[in-house]
């Protein structure tokens, strides 16, 4: 804990953060595919408020000010396509995307929570038209 000025308050947050992401790819050129998957994951927990402030004991109360903001995140996104061997110019592709972010959060006496959950879906074709 950390209080430079002396004025009773932490001058930089007590945290805890995780983050892990992993990628996947698979491409197979004879048949024409290639594909990706990714995976991310964050957990973010921080502390801020008054030095004495304990949140097991003043969690919204006014015995001491303080806050906490725990924040979890998923993200999932795929690509998956396909050139076509004989016709290179020739491809067709999908792309998605899933992330999930949760918060649970209080000031003081106020809570803040959230849940944001987005969904991205997208489809691709590529051809030439007629003869240019």
């Amino acid at each position: 804990k950390h209080d430079v000025n002396d004025d009773g308050f932490l001058d930089m947050p007590i945290y805890n953060q995780i983050n892990i992401m992993n990628r996947w790819q698979y491409t197979n050129a004879e048949k024409g595919f290639v594909s990706f998957i990714n995976l991310k994951f964050l957990n973010d927990d921080k502390q801020a408020g008054e030095l004495d402030f304990n949140p097991n004991n003043d969690k919204l109360t006014t015995n001491h000010w303080g806050s906490e903001i725990d924040t979890k995140r998923y993200e999932v996104s795929a690509k998956l396509g396909y050139v076509n061997p004989e016709i290179p110019w020739q491809s067709i592709g999908v792309q998605t995307a899933f992330s999930s972010h949760e918060q649970q959060s209080y000031f003081g006496l106020n809570t803040y929570d959230i849940t944001h959950n987005s969904l991205y879906a997208n489809a691709i074709y590529n051809s030439i038209i007629s003869d240019s």
